[in-house]
């Protein structure tokens, strides 16, 4: 019997590397989002008390979508984790929340760390690919005529 699962993953997958998301990718993941906006909106803004809904709601909405691209290694999702902690910064230093603040912050450097590192393993895998492409594609041949040396 095969074993279906090794080293935390599924047989017989490649190992995913950094690619970036489509233009319909980003529309499709634009309509998700909003869909999942107008449903924690209207959830959170009949939570008595709660402060600032929509945009919690939206915050979480963007953090969802960067997630499941993270899964998926689309170099993409650090920018949407950039955005994500540098509002949650400015929404928690306007509650008070100083601590909170400073670890999300600390997401901050981490996310940019996460894109500066992703971008660079994107940019040498499509330069490997680019090189085992050109070695892979047939070389032009020698004359068939050779001066036979007279």
């Amino acid at each position: 019997a095969r074993r279906l699962i090794r080293h935390g993953g599924i047989r017989d997958h490649a190992p995913l590397v950094v690619t970036r998301a489509s233009n319909m990718l980003w529309t499709l993941l634009a309509g998700i989002g909003v869909a999942t906006w107008l449903a924690l909106s209207t959830i959170t803004a009949r939570i008595p008390g709660a402060a600032l809904p929509h945009l919690d709601a939206a915050l979480v909405s963007v953090s969802l979508i960067a997630q499941w691209m993270m899964t998926r290694k689309l170099l993409e999702n650090w920018l949407l984790w950039i955005a994500v902690d540098v509002v949650y910064i400015g929404l928690f230093i306007n509650r008070g929340l100083t601590l909170t603040a400073v670890l999300y912050a600390i997401f901050l450097i981490l996310a940019t760390i996460g894109f500066v590192q992703w971008r660079r393993s994107a940019a040498s895998w499509c330069r490997r690919r680019w090189r085992g492409s050109a070695a892979a594609s047939p070389r032009p041949r020698a004359s068939a005529t050779r001066s036979s040396g007279q």
